[in-house]
């Protein structure tokens, strides 16, 4: 069966495994691991809505990987990891992108890293205000 581990930052960290028996996986041969960002969340907000969410991003990832595979479409682990982290940018609920801390400023000020440990090249934005994936913009500045 595939099994994710998923790290899960809120106040601490809060680990926790998920075995997905319905997401059976016939050639790969992949982990993914995400966290939700780093910093102080209430302790009043239901974390149960992170959980969540993160499970959501995960099976997300699961589909991108297998549609891809099952189209005979070549994807690389750098398209994996970009598109994992879109998916937590595009999530209000996580210190990324759209959720992202608001800077004393009152606006966002996103930054984002990629590195692809084979080919040792990365790339890294800082102080994005106007795009909606730095990762994206990190990754064409390694390429």
């Amino acid at each position: 069966s595939f099994i994710i581990y998923c790290l899960f930052l809120i106040g601490g960290v809060i680990s926790f495994k998920t075995n997905i028996n319905r997401l059976i996986m016939s050639n790969s041969n992949y982990r993914v691991l995400i966290h939700g960002g780093a910093g102080t969340i209430s302790k009043n907000i239901d974390k149960s809505n992170y959980q969540v969410a993160l499970q959501q991003i995960l099976t997300n990832i699961y589909h991108y990987v297998q549609s891809n595979e099952s189209n005979n479409i070549i994807i690389t682990p750098i398209d994996i990891v970009e598109y994992s982290v879109k998916q937590l940018e595009d999530c209000p609920l996580f210190n990324a992108g759209v959720g992202a801390v608001i800077a004393n400023n009152g606006q966002h000020e996103l930054d984002a890293s990629i590195m692809d440990g084979i080919t040792e090249t990365c790339g890294s934005t800082s102080f994005i205000k106007r795009i909606a994936n730095p990762i994206s913009l990190a990754r064409i500045i390694m390429e």
